[in-house]
């Protein structure tokens, strides 16, 4: 038997890179743990706009991703 909760909120499920307002040059930092998720995202993006391109790397402990073209 299932029961019906109400007013229960929806956990949020996608992260909002801010990938389409980037510039060339621009760049932000993100945890390791979300690096693979961003060249996910930023393949998906490469494939709707081939003029866009972005390069990410692990500085530390840390992610960057950087919009180059």
């Amino acid at each position: 038997m299932y029961v019906i909760e109400k007013n229960v909120p929806m956990p949020a499920t996608r992260e909002n890179y801010p990938l389409k307002v980037m510039e060339v040059g621009d760049s932000f930092v993100l945890p390791l743990d979300k690096l693979q998720n961003v060249r996910i995202t930023i393949n998906n993006l490469k494939r709707r706009n081939p003029g866009c391109n972005f390069v990410t790397r692990t500085t530390g402990d840390v992610g960057r991703v950087w919009r180059t073209a």
